[in-house]
């Protein structure tokens, strides 16, 4: 019999994690999760804000002040909002070791880790080696001191090449996060990464990869570009997405938009819904981004 820890309808906050050792890590300031071989993880409907995990020794060692991952079996993260968590070293959001993980339909705002070395990473997010695909997100305003502002994804120097894992994001807003190096997407060592039907806009430092990527079908500020853009169907020319109001936090798109019907249907649209809970395809193809473009007089979901 396969068991799922199911967390569900929760809300976790201001809390924090501290070591009072330098030698000691200190981990996931609001939710530590860890399962076993066989056990899969489901996360869901949950607000993860305002946690803190910290290090008396200048924050060394400290990471995860949302949510600290390590989980064997099948990873679902989804309809959650992760914001304002903060975290020394890596990962302000979360810190995610998982063999195979769907994260959709969540937010990911206002998290930092800022200790401030060349170790710092991971403002929203920091994943490991592993299966980890991003859909229906909105990553925006994080920030991690040194690198991967929004998203860092880390594979061991110890593992041989076939484990450094896949990373794919699929119809996901990334934006205005803040880093030196890869401030939306910081990708380290020979990892795979996939980006399809995405925006990447206004990143101070951009996407950086040490590696080859291959993007598909997005709307890419190319100044926000470290390693160039391999792919095909991108809208590179510098032309503002037109988000409702993204100093606001809005980032659904505005009628003038290029990135309106400019995206590529995919199976796993067929039923989905995107980021406002709305049907994902719904003038014939698929926009770019978190959002489909909603026509006057209809009712948004906030939160």
């Amino acid at each position: 019999m396969a068991w799922t820890a199911l967390v569900h309808n929760c809300v976790v906050s201001h809390n924090t994690a501290c070591s009072l050792d330098g030698g000691v890590n200190s981990a996931g300031g609001g939710i530590f999760l860890y399962t076993g071989g066989g056990v899969g993880l489901t996360i869901s409907n949950c607000v993860i804000k305002n946690n803190i995990s910290t290090n008396t020794v200048n924050g060394v060692n400290s990471q995860a002040g949302g949510m600290y991952i390590y989980a064997f079996g099948k990873t679902l993260i989804t309809d959650c909002l992760v914001e304002n968590n903060c975290s020394g070293r890596y990962g302000g959001g979360m810190y995610l070791l998982s063999n195979n993980t769907l994260l959709e339909n969540s937010i990911f705002r206002g998290n930092r880790c800022e200790l401030g070395d060349n170790n710092t990473s991971g403002g929203a997010m920091y994943l490991t080696s592993g299966i980890i695909t991003l859909r229906n997100c909105l990553i925006h305003d994080n920030y991690g001191s040194y690198s991967g502002g929004g998203i860092y994804k880390f594979a061991s120097a110890y593992l041989p090449p076939e484990q450094y894992g896949l990373l794919t994001v699929l119809n996901c807003t990334i934006a205005s996060n803040q880093a030196s190096y890869g401030s939306a997407i910081y990708v380290r060592r020979a990892d795979r990464l996939s980006v399809a039907n995405s925006i990447i806009y206004s990143n101070v430092a951009g996407v950086s990869s040490v590696y080859p990527h291959y993007f598909t079908n997005n709307w890419i500020n190319q100044r926000d570009i470290t390693n160039g853009v391999n792919g095909v169907g991108n809208i590179t020319n510098g032309v503002d997405p037109c988000f409702q109001n993204p100093v606001g936090g809005d980032y659904r798109l505005t009628k003038q938009s290029d990135c309106y019907n400019s995206g590529t249907n995919q199976d796993w649209m067929t039923g989905a819904t995107d980021l406002d809970g709305r049907k994902r395809i719904r003038h014939g193809s698929v926009d770019m981004g978190a959002y489909e473009l909603l026509q006057e007089a209809t009712v948004y979901r906030f939160r």
